[in-house]
């Protein structure tokens, strides 16, 4: 049997497309992978001594400033940190398992910005929402000193996005405490 060449064209390119190892531009598909700036650990954390970190849970808008990470986003950006004021880690939660990025350590820039940090992937090899996230540290007194509490403007808040109650794990943010973004 011959085979006409736009004939045989044709089956390479449904046998690559099946196989996934071509994409629509024609280049190699790439496969999800975990975040190299990252450790993933597996279930859930909502405290900094859960996650392993030194510190509290910090203050947004008063310990640091950051874009993303709402309810229906996969990434959140740390663009600044107060001075006086020391991050030790940051937790991104979604699907089963965390991720702690560590400033300094396995190619995250020691000062912010911290772009794109993200949740591990999930079982199906995507990144999944953010199921909320938190920032670990010491926070600055105010006078460029890491020695004191700051000036918090939400006495008692958790510091857990996108938590509306720990225990039912759904929302934007601990309610309980009155405070949304």
């Amino acid at each position: 049997m011959k085979l006409l060449p736009k004939t045989v064209a044709r089956t390479v390119a449904v046998i690559a497309l099946a196989l996934g190892t071509v994409g629509v531009t024609g280049s190699p598909a790439l496969a999800q992978t975990e975040d190299p700036r990252a450790t993933v650990f597996p279930g859930n954390a909502t405290t900094c001594e859960d996650a392993g970190l030194e510190g509290e849970i910090l203050t947004p808008g008063v310990d640091f400033t950051y874009t993303g990470g709402g309810p229906d986003d996969q990434f959140v950006t740390i663009e600044s940190v107060s001075e006086g004021t020391e991050v030790t880690g940051i937790v991104v939660k979604g699907g089963p398992n965390y991720n702690v990025y560590v400033p300094g350590t396995l190619g995250l820039p020691a000062d912010p910005p911290w772009e794109d940090l993200r949740s591990p992937l999930n079982e199906g090899g995507n990144i999944p929402t953010i199921s909320h996230w938190f920032v670990c540290g010491t926070p600055g007194d105010g006078n460029g000193n890491g020695n004191g509490d700051g000036d918090k403007c939400c006495p008692g808040l958790l510091g857990i996005f996108q938590l509306e109650n720990i225990n039912q794990n759904s929302g934007y943010i601990n309610e309980t405490h009155g405070w949304k973004h």
